[in-house]
């Protein structure tokens, strides 16, 4: 199936690269990232994400399992 017109159009307009594709979003004021999701045959614009939001990184040199275990979860 052929995906609509006023989706290709908002894609284009966005950047997008395909559906369910999500791409990184520097310069929107609140959210980090967006998509165009797909569900069946039903399309949503999706922006998620906190911008500047910090990752749990990597597991730090004398770490113990049980701080490992937590900042995996």
């Amino acid at each position: 199936m052929a995906v609509p017109a006023r989706v290709k159009a908002t894609m284009r307009r966005l950047g997008l690269r395909g559906v369910n594709k999500p791409k990184r979003t520097p310069g929107h004021k609140t959210k980090s990232h967006v998509v165009m999701a797909k569900s069946g045959n039903r399309y949503k614009l999706i922006r998620f994400g906190q911008q500047g939001a910090k990752t749990a990184g990597k597991p730090r040199k004398g770490e113990s399992a049980r701080m490992k275990a937590k900042r995996r979860s």
